[in-house]
């Protein structure tokens, strides 16, 4: 067994929703644990004249000054990037040998 545990066992591990308890998931983790490989994927929005930076109306810094906020939406050519490398990366899982591919979809800003 490899001496270091990458993220996608821990979430393979730690899965959120999991009802897998006992001989079942000594089962579970025997298919699983040190078996995954995960992908990232970060994609470069185009700009969004909506997009922007602006002063908090209701936060403040240490500093007593009003604290940044930021009013983000990701945009539709962005959300057709992200399904498009994820297609493409559980293709590639598939190809080379996967039995089962999962997506998390954790969104930056949100």
């Amino acid at each position: 067994m490899k001496p270091w545990v990458t993220r996608a066992d821990l979430l393979t591990a730690l899965r959120s929703g999991s009802s897998v308890f006992g001989a079942e998931h000594h089962r579970f983790m025997r298919e699983r644990f040190g078996r995954g490989a995960a992908w990232i994927m970060l994609c470069e929005d185009l700009p969004n004249h909506d997009n922007r930076v602006e002063l908090s109306p209701a936060r403040t810094d240490p500093s007593g000054l009003p604290a940044a906020k930021i009013v983000y939406r990701v945009g539709d050519n962005s959300e057709r990037i992200k399904e498009w490398n994820l297609e493409r990366a559980a293709e590639s899982m598939v190809e080379a040998g996967a039995w089962l591919t999962e997506t998390a979809d954790f969104a930056a800003n949100s």
